[in-house]
C-alpha cells in the first residue's frame, strides 16, 4: 500500500472472497491485518488464500479507533481498494475491486491510499 501521508496510526486491511459484507463488515472478510506504516507505505501478507476472486480494502486508521472516520458521511481518513477501484458516491462494488488468484499463484498487488 502506498500514498500514506504520515506514519501516524496504522493501516487496516481486509481481504474478501465475495461481495458479502464488502467493503467494511470485517466479520465477513476472509482475513484482516493491522500493519504499521513506514515512509508512506505499508505491507500486509495473506496466506492460504483460495484460488478465485478476491478484493482488498484498506484505510489509514490515524486515531487507531478501528473505524473509518467520516465528516458528514465523507471519509476523513484516507482509503483505497484493489484494482485501484474508486466510486464517486461511496465505496466501489466488489466487482469493481475484484482480482483473480490462480491455483498456486503468489500475487503481489499495490493499493494507492488517498
Amino acid at each position: 500500500m502506498t500514498g500514506f501521508k504520515s506514519e501516524e496510526g496504522q493501516a487496516l486491511v481486509a481481504l474478501y472472497l465475495d461481495a458479502e459484507g464488502w467493503p467494511d463488515a470485517k466479520g465477513f472478510a476472509f482475513s484482516t491485518a493491522v500493519v504499521s506504516i513506514r515512509e508512506g507505505s505499508a505491507i500486509a501478507e495473506f496466506e492460504e488464500v483460495p484460488a478465485g476472486p478476491f478484493a482488498v480494502s484498506v484505510f489509514h486508521d490515524k486515531d487507531e479507533d478501528r473505524k473509518l472516520d467520516t465528516v458528514a458521511g465523507i471519509p476523513s481518513e484516507d482509503y483505497g481498494f484493489s484494482a485501484d477501484a474508486r466510486d464517486l458516491f461511496g465505496p466501489p462494488s466488489f466487482t469493481e475491486a475484484r482480482l483473480e488468484l490462480e491455483v498456486g499463484e503468489l500475487k503481489r498487488i499495490t493499493i494507492r491510499v488517498q
